[in-house]
């Protein structure tokens, strides 16, 4: 099982995790797996108290990259290893505000009260004013609320992040959008982007808006490429198949576009942003048919 899953995904070992919490204490249990014989290459437990769930996290991600030998840059090297402690009722109220930004549109709305709530009960908490700026942006792009508002807010939020971060590669994320959908700073925004990607490449969030903001730019075969890479860093997202089915239409490649918007709503059937990309490509494609019923 374990191979058929690595060949899909192309990938050379699997992670395995568990998290549990007995009071406010929290164990992080950690499995590196290679794929081609099922050998267990990494097997540690990491226990502490939930205030330094950020540094047991810094912690699991050093022991990983050690294993499988992987040259951290300096910036690596900070974002791992400076981390604060974080009160827990903070934390769980921020685990909330990603959960229901990750979940769906009707999520966004909910996700702020949640990262606002982390804020108030834990202020120097930099990931839930980088969560607060993201989830505001997609409340201007939406129209969840006018953008007049929330972009704003958005970018005191993200300046905060950064102020009490440097490091948070969200909250440069958040202010490239900002830049580019408020300022209307296309250069501006192309430098944030850049920055959040330097100081963590594996940033799905940030992948995904770069890719988008490509396209502004006119740039449609980079923007194809960012969107793959987006797809490499987590297959299994809608969000991912979605936002490459939206980078497909703007490039006027119509199949391609209804493709991924099929590969997303095969993952979650009611995606909205996937039924919408795909039903624009039939219309590029001049196919106006309904659909058969089932």
């Amino acid at each position: 099982m374990l191979p058929q899953i690595a060949r899909e995904l192309n990938v050379d070992a699997i992670l395995e995790g568990t998290v549990v919490q007995f009071g406010r204490r929290v164990r992080i249990t950690a499995q590196l797996i290679r794929a081609q014989d099922d050998r267990h290459v990494l097997s540690e437990q990491y226990e502490g108290d939930l205030t330094d769930i950020l540094t047991l996290q810094g912690d699991v991600a050093r022991a990983i990259a050690r294993q499988v030998e992987i040259k951290l840059t300096p910036d690596d090297q900070t974002r791992l290893t400076t981390t604060s402690q974080v009160k827990p009722e903070a934390y769980e109220a921020y685990l909330k505000g990603e959960f229901f930004l990750r979940k769906s549109l009707p999520g966004i709305l909910k996700s702020i009260e949640f990262f606002k709530q982390a804020i108030e009960l834990d202020p120097l908490f930099a990931g839930a004013r980088a969560g607060l700026a993201e989830a505001l942006c997609y409340a201007g792009i939406f129209q969840f609320r006018p953008s007049a508002e929330t972009y704003p807010e958005a970018r005191a939020a993200a300046l905060k992040a950064v102020d009490l971060d440097p490091s948070n590669a969200g909250a440069h994320t958040a202010l490239a959008d900002v830049t580019q959908g408020y300022d209307w700073n296309l250069a501006g925004a192309e430098a944030e982007f850049k920055r959040a990607l330097q100081l963590n490449p594996s940033h799905l969030q940030a992948r995904l808006w770069y890719a988008e903001h490509l396209t502004r730019a006119g740039r449609y075969g980079d923007a194809v490429a960012e969107s793959g890479r987006a797809v490499a860093l987590d297959p299994v997202s809608p969000h991912s198949l979605s936002n490459r089915a939206m980078i497909f239409f703007r490039a006027r490649r119509f199949d391609e576009a209804i493709r991924a918007g099929q590969q997303a709503l095969d993952l979650e059937p009611s995606f909205v942003n996937a039924l919408w990309w795909q039903g624009l490509s039939y219309a590029g494609n001049r196919d106006f048919r309904s659909p058969s019923p089932a």
